[in-house]
């Protein structure tokens, strides 16, 4: 207990001004780096969800509404199917292609080579993740649970942060079957005895999702969009508020201003896993 307290107080000295302002700087630096390249490799792509956004179905802004009171509706409407799985397709790359541009560093391999090949390696943490999951819920079906309790949105954000770590261990990894686990336990470990300051960013990017939508829809941030917090997604967020419906650009401009908010903490998390990420918390059980 003393050795996790020794780094706690070790984690919250990152939060004194003048280090935090510095982590800032560097991850100001990174972002627009990983920005610009993000934006010159997947330029197509960008602009094609930039554009699409227009022409999409109004039914898909009410995608959570039909969904709870009116999925046969929904999925009687192909159109709609379609332009949702495009949407789904299209902010997994964005996802995973940002996430590679933030940790890309100086190496041999092109840039087509590298996004190629660490593409792979995302998509099969990814899937590690849904097989975990899958042996989660058959667990509990085996227990005779049909129904999950409602999981509170803190161990959401918890499960989200310990994912996106674990992704960083990965990737840095030498990709087999065995790294995998030890990027697992790293994750775990990276996260506990990080806690107070991982808490005090979590916050912080609360607060900035909090002032966004205040200052672009007029309103304050429910409790349904912090789920999406580091999820870096285009939000299907209703655009109608207090019963008024929303004009198409502000829509438009908080989905784009919400992801690029998610992508600039993801960095900044990113830039702390980096020069922490050769610390050994705890003796490894895989290696």
């Amino acid at each position: 207990m003393l050795v996790i307290l020794r780094y706690w107080q070790q984690a919250l000295a990152l939060c004194a001004p003048s280090r935090f302002f510095s982590l800032v700087q560097v991850t100001a630096k990174k972002y627009v780096q990983a920005l610009v390249r993000f934006v010159l490799f997947f330029k197509i792509l960008f602009v094609g969800l930039l554009v699409a956004w227009y022409f999409c179905p109004q039914e898909v802004f009410m995608i959570q509404e039909l969904v709870a009171q009116e999925p046969e509706k929904l999925l009687a409407q192909s159109s709609v199917v379609w332009w949702i799985f495009v949407f789904s397709v299209a902010e997994f790359m964005i996802h995973a292609g940002f996430l590679l541009f933030i940790r890309r560093k100086g190496d041999e391999l092109s840039t087509k080579e590298y996004v190629r090949s660490f593409m792979l390696r995302y998509v099969q943490c990814a899937l590690m993740f849904s097989i975990i999951m899958l042996f989660v819920v058959a667990f509990f079906a085996s227990l005779g649970v049909t129904t999950l309790p409602q999981i509170h949105w803190g161990l959401v954000v918890f499960v989200r942060t310990l994912e996106l770590i674990i992704m960083f261990f990965w990737l840095d990894s030498p990709f087999t079957i065995k790294d995998f686990f030890i990027a697992l336990e790293k994750g775990v470990n990276f996260v506990v005895y990080n806690v107070p300051f991982l808490a005090v960013v979590l916050i912080l990017g609360f607060m900035s999702q909090f002032l966004l939508k205040i200052a672009v829809c007029g309103v304050p941030v429910a409790y349904a969009d912090i789920f999406g917090f580091l999820s870096g997604r285009l939000e299907l967020v209703t655009p109608v508020v207090a019963g008024q419906e929303l004009a198409a650009w502000r829509v438009l401009l908080f989905k784009y201003l919400k992801c690029a908010l998610d992508f600039f903490w993801i960095c900044f998390i990113w830039v702390v896993y980096d020069r922490r990420k050769t610390i050994t918390y705890s003796k490894s059980f895989f290696s």
